[in-house]
């Protein structure tokens, strides 16, 4: 189902969200109320503005617990991008330490940063919506380690460089668990269910009473505001998924600048 849903756009999600709860809002009272009135049972008139009062402390619960849950998704989205920027850069610096290694074979090393980057984006990119890592990227990511190993220092500033370049080669796959970790990340399913349990019981509580033309309307508004910001929710709770989803252009990036590159 999740899988679907991320394939639409932003807006189709929304609309689909805005389109459900308006009619939930309209068929659910009427068939609690055809309901009640089959087993004999009177819907009573509202007196006042208690059942109106319920229904809005109701949604601020609701609407409460949306919103706490959307900014934490945010949060772990911002840093998510700033982990992938950061894995960026270690493999920019680790392109710059092998140009000024300035050894033939440090040099040749360069072309296979390139492919390993070039991997992530063609090959392991489009993997992180199922939370999976590419085995061709994982391979090159060996191969490209081995060659850092193998290098070998014949002077002081070689060597200084070479703690440099190992101590790279260490960041750079620790960022990259990191990222294929969080990319199956997502908000607990429990949490979903929580939300759906409290818009329904909001569309329940509509059909209890018979409430004036005014209050009948603002309490059909309430589930349709809250579908905004399940919606909104669904949207940004995966990372790699959807039109919402980070995108590799700090990788990107850094490939330019290491085509460029001469000093």
């Amino acid at each position: 189902m999740k899988n679907w849903l991320y394939r639409r756009s932003n807006i189709q999600i929304l609309t689909l969200f805005l389109g459900i709860t308006a009619v939930a809002g309209i068929l659910v009272p009427f068939i609690y109320r055809i309901t009640m009135h089959y087993f004999g049972i009177e819907i009573p008139e509202a007196h006042g503005h208690g059942e109106a009062e319920v229904q809005v402390n109701l949604f601020a619960g609701c609407a409460i617990l949306l919103v706490f849950l959307l900014n934490e998704v945010q949060v772990n989205h911002r840093q998510l991008e700033s982990s992938v920027a950061l894995e960026a850069s270690y493999i920019n610096s680790l392109d710059r330490l092998l140009l000024r290694y300035g050894h033939p074979q440090a040099i040749a090393i360069r072309g296979d940063v390139s492919l390993y980057l070039i991997s992530i984006v063609e090959d392991e990119w489009p993997n992180l919506h199922d939370g999976t890592q590419s085995e061709k990227t994982h391979m090159l990511w060996r191969t490209l380690s081995r060659k850092l190993i193998a290098l070998d220092p014949e002077n002081s500033r070689q060597s200084m460089l070479y703690q440099d370049i190992l101590t790279k080669g260490d960041q750079i796959p620790t960022s990259r668990e990191s990222r294929l970790q969080a990319s199956g990340v997502g908000l607990p399913n429990v949490f979903y269910y929580a939300i759906m349990v409290c818009i329904a019981l909001l569309l329940i509580g509509n059909g209890v009473v018979i409430q004036a033309p005014g209050v009948a309307i603002l309490e059909a508004l309430l589930p349709i505001m809250l579908g905004a910001l399940f919606a909104l929710l669904v949207i940004t709770d995966r990372p790699f998924r959807g039109e919402y989803a980070i995108h590799p252009k700090a990788f990107i990036s850094v490939l330019e600048s290491i085509k460029t590159r001469t000093s």
